[in-house]
């Protein structure tokens, strides 16, 4: 729809938003909307509705003022002429979300303004309302790599940066262990390094003992799950996606020994014959050594020779490691020697 706003008194609504609660607090929207009431009254427009946002971020179109806003255009379709803005990053910081809800409102005859902008339906304005808008990209892109940055240093720094997991809470000092879950948690990581628990009989030990999610609910397998395999237990700061890993300044709630110990028993062994695999004394190597050709742990298992003699193999499932028994246990006793202080 084309409008000739300097004759027509145009009816038009005004949209404005604030990401932070504080913003709220120092009246941003009040001043906001001061504003696009004073250009509304120079252009003698009347404004017929106001939507005002309340901290929420313009990285998303999930905003409850704008599905109303939105809403309120398609029911009353010719009722309004414009949506008034006091910039064009509060409608959006994303150029494909402006432009989809640029769509959106022009197929109910609605243009978009802005009262500190000149955007227009000429070719001038619609080409400074894409610079405005590519500028709001840029500017939210700029954002989101300063505060990866951010995140990034602190984790170098061995500060976890994100809200504490189950186990840990927040405190002026930093992330510290929550004790009595901590000693929960470190129970059900001695009961699965045993060999004798399933995932399934962790969560309910965790449940038995009292251990609950952040937000009140029972531990799921699938929490267990995300628990036992959790670095951050042992003291390591892992992200996904980051291909460095940190050492945390955090308190420890397992030891490094006793979490790869459950790591052993998670990927070497399968949870239908864990009390036979688990602690045997004929390979006790198995579920420690790896394959190096692939990351699995090693099995192992005898065979019989030409001769009917039996000979022990630790071997993978891959088919590409296969090391004799004394051979590799030999090896590692030797290691074991080096390394031990005097």
């Amino acid at each position: 729809m084309k409008l000739n706003e300097a004759s027509k008194i145009m009816n038009v609504i005004i949209y404005t938003r604030v990401s932070t609660k504080d913003q709220v607090d120092n009246f941003s929207l009040n001043s906001q909307e001061k504003v696009c009431r004073e250009y509304s009254e120079k252009q003698g427009w009347n404004v017929i509705e106001i939507f005002q946002e309340q901290g929420e971020s313009a990285k998303t179109t999930d905003r409850k003022e704008l599905l109303k806003l939105l809403e309120y255009c398609v029911k009353n379709k010719g009722k309004a002429d414009a949506v008034l803005v006091y910039k064009i990053d509060r409608i959006a910081r994303v150029s494909a979300d402006h432009h989809s809800i640029r769509a959106a409102l022009s197929k109910c005859g609605i243009v978009l303004r802005s009262a500190t902008e000149t955007i227009n339906e000429t070719s001038s304005g619609k080409f400074m309302e894409n610079i405005f808008s590519a500028v709001a990209q840029f500017d939210n892109d700029v954002r989101a790599d300063r505060t990866r940055a951010g995140l990034k240093e602190r984790v170098r720094q061995g500060l976890w940066a994100w809200k504490p997991p189950i186990g840990y809470k927040s405190s002026s000092a930093g992330m510290i262990k929550d004790k009595q879950e901590a000693k929960i948690l470190k129970r059900a990581f001695e009961a699965y390094s045993s060999g004798n628990y399933r995932i399934k009989d962790i969560a309910k030990m965790l449940n038995k003992w009292g251990l609950r999610t952040d937000k009140e609910k029972e531990i799921s397998p699938q929490t267990a799950t995300k628990i036992l395999e959790n670095k951050l237990y042992m003291g390591i700061i892992a992200v996904n996606g980051w291909e460095q890993e940190f050492e945390g300044i955090h308190e420890k709630i397992i030891s490094p020994a006793l979490f790869y110990k459950v790591q052993a028993v998670r990927q070497g062994k399968s949870t239908t014959a864990l009390p036979r695999l688990v602690n045997n004394p004929d390979f006790p190597l198995r579920g420690i050594a790896k394959c190096y050709s692939c990351p699995k742990f090693l099995t192992g298992s005898k065979s019989t020779g030409r001769n009917g003699k039996k000979h022990s193999y630790y071997h993978c499932i891959c088919g590409k490691t296969r090391v004799r028994k004394d051979a590799l246990e030999e090896s590692f006793f030797s290691f074991l020697k080096q390394i031990q202080p005097n």
